[in-house]
């Protein structure tokens, strides 16, 4: 799940309702992001009225929301308050809410802060489901050169769709414009995977045959991995410790016992669409430098260790070799470099093992 904050502080009314600006679209922000004003539309109409979109404190799903969403929709430009088309010159319309308060605690401190000018941002936990990415001129790029190049800097993501999770208060975001917030990991509900089949003898839930570690209570797994580590398709959320990934449900990593529920460093990558193919093949590729610096610490790589990583290398090589360049020559000379620069890292990784191993 990504988060975005945004320094835009909310309203309290006399009958206790908090209104809010959750979002700015149009505006791009530190991260190269672009929210596109119409991004939010199909999650409200699919979610909003069942509910599924929540007011949090600090996107914190593990206590209960504090207040419910009455409205929630997009408003245009004009809509907007005069400082904030002054403050977002580019932007075009914003994500508006209005929440009521629950009668708890939690809720009560939140209010309050608001009121006092104590807490005058807002965040948004969502994930991308589309999106388009440019140059920084605004020449569009393929999807997965692009997005290789936006998670460098050097180009621009627009978020034409999002799955929005929930509106949350914040303490602050880091930037004066929109930008994603390191916050505590929250991991998603558990739910067993098909490929999920070694019990854990303590929780009861299953894990991966690779797992060292229950990814749910951080027992250890009687008698070890029944298979080596693999890096799965469905693995995006890495673990800050070893490196290693784990399943969105993990509340800790099944190959170190890293405690990832609650971590402020933990990654979790959108492995949708074209974006998270690329971003599974440069995990691949991240793998093979891993397991060079292993070797070079003394460790053995076992034959099956390195036959799998062989194995991986061929994929890698096979589906990068297969980007299509555009027409455009300068796009063209992006792609032959940036392919040229992920065989490069990866056959020198390759070698590194084999001359190790021999």
């Amino acid at each position: 799940m990504e988060k975005k904050a945004f320094p835009i502080p909310s309203q309290v009314a006399d009958d206790g309702t908090v209104k809010s600006i959750l979002a700015v679209t149009g505006n791009c922000d530190l991260g190269n992001d672009v929210i596109e004003r119409g991004a939010f539309t199909k999650t409200l109409q699919e979610q909003f009225p069942l509910g599924n979109i929540k007011v949090l404190w600090q996107h914190d799903a593990n206590d209960p929301p504090i207040g419910t969403f009455t409205v929630l929709n997009e408003i245009s430009l004009m809509d907007l308050p005069p400082e904030l088309r002054a403050r977002y010159p580019d932007a075009t319309g914003a994500l508006y809410s209005e929440w009521t308060p629950l009668p708890t605690p939690r809720a009560a401190e939140v209010v309050a802060g608001i009121k006092a000018g104590a807490l005058t941002q807002n965040s948004i936990g969502f994930n991308t489901i589309k999106a388009a990415y440019t140059d920084m001129q605004g020449l569009a790029l393929d999807p997965s050169i692009g997005m290789s190049n936006w998670y460098m800097g050097n180009a621009k993501r627009h978020i034409q769709e999002v799955q929005l999770f929930d509106g949350s208060p914040v303490n602050w975001g880091m930037n004066p414009a929109t930008m994603n917030v390191k916050l505590a990991y929250v991991p998603q509900p558990y739910q067993q995977d098909p490929d999920e089949t070694v019990q854990c003898q303590v929780c009861g839930r299953m894990n991966d045959t690779d797992a060292m570690y229950c990814d749910q209570c951080g027992a250890a797994i009687p008698g070890g991995p029944s298979t080596p580590y693999t890096v799965h398709m469905d693995e995006s959320v890495q673990c800050p410790q070893c490196q290693r990934m784990n399943d969105v449900d993990a509340r800790y990593c099944d190959q170190c016992d890293y405690k990832l529920a609650g971590s402020m460093d933990v990654t979790a990558k959108n492995l949708s669409g074209p974006d998270g193919v690329f971003t599974h093949i440069r995990t691949f590729a991240d793998y093979f430098e891993r397991n060079a610096a292993e070797l070079k610490a003394g460790r053995v790589l076992s034959d099956a260790n390195l036959q799998r990583l062989k194995t991986a290398h061929e994929h890698l090589t096979a589906v990068i070799a297969t980007a299509e360049p555009s027409s455009s020559d300068s796009e063209k000379a992006l792609t032959e470099a940036r392919i040229a620069r992920m065989l490069r890292d990866v056959e020198l990784a390759e070698l590194e093992i084999s001359l190790i191993a021999d």
